[in-house]
């Protein structure tokens, strides 16, 4: 479960990342209703003036506002669905900077679609990926009081659910006691970024937001060494074991290439 993020917070992990000589951007939560579409606004009236790099949007309310509000690039995450060139352009045409590609799409769509983009394309290439949001909470509804408003019974929880093979998909609950579903094993492309990079994607994206600092350490590094040596045909192997440390419920390659069944 993830406490609620105060604005002091924020500006001190910008801080921190401008101290790093790294950009920082700030994500958008995937529900936003009008109630929080205000609130989110409001962050970004007190933080824009601070060490703000960008905004990555999950819904296309959020776009120009985002824009007005803080004049910095605006990026468009895989909940806008980006599976093909008219909705990149509409992006583009809207404002954003840069989109990520809906993580259904197979290597070979990505080939074909890359190219043609008007703006650059993102592929998350290793993590954690959600496969539901909810403002439901099996949590919640199982541990709570029966109350109609929420007594947080899920907080510091680690949570499951497990389907009728017995594997288990971890949930989270975040800030707004919205319910998280994640995939039971964690994505990884290590094997495949030279084929990503040359299909033209430009960045790779590590999913790591539910994750601790020695998993997001770990798996930049890895990725950054395979990046810099894949032309000298380093192996793999070494570098991949590293990643089995952090996520020992094994990994996924998702639907690069058995596309979505």
């Amino acid at each position: 479960s993830r406490g609620r993020l105060s604005p002091e917070q924020i500006l001190k992990g910008s801080d921190f990342c401008a101290e790093a000589g790294v950009r920082f951007i700030l994500s958008s939560p995937r529900i936003v209703q009008d109630r929080d579409l205000d609130e989110y606004c409001r962050l970004l009236e007190k933080i824009s003036g601070r060490h703000l790099d960008g905004v990555q949007v999950t819904n296309l309310g959020l776009i120009s506002k985002a824009r007005e509000i803080t004049g910095k690039p605006v990026f468009a995450d895989f909940p806008l669905n980006t599976f093909n060139h008219a909705t990149a352009f509409f992006l583009a045409g809207a404002g954003v900077s840069r989109v990520a590609l809906s993580p259904e799409l197979t290597l070979e769509q990505i080939r074909r679609l890359t190219p043609f983009l008007p703006v650059p394309a993102e592929v998350i290439v290793h993590g954690a990926l959600p496969l539901m949001v909810s403002e439901y909470c099996v949590a919640g509804s199982l541990l709570g009081d029966g109350s109609k408003g929420c007594s947080n019974p899920c907080g510091g929880l680690a949570c499951g659910l497990k389907d009728r093979k017995g594997v288990v998909f971890p949930v989270e609950i975040d800030q707004f006691c919205r319910m998280h579903i994640f995939n039971s094993r964690d994505l990884c492309l290590i094997e495949d970024i030279g084929a990503l990079t040359g299909a033209g994607v430009e960045v790779l994206r590590v999913e790591a937001r539910r994750e601790v600092t020695g998993y997001v350490r770990d798996v930049v590094r890895v990725y950054r060494t395979a990046l810099d040596s894949r032309r000298a045909g380093t192996d793999l192997s070494e570098l991949k074991e590293i990643l089995v440390k952090n996520s020992p419920q094994g990994f996924t390659k998702g639907h690069l290439y058995r596309g979505v069944l």
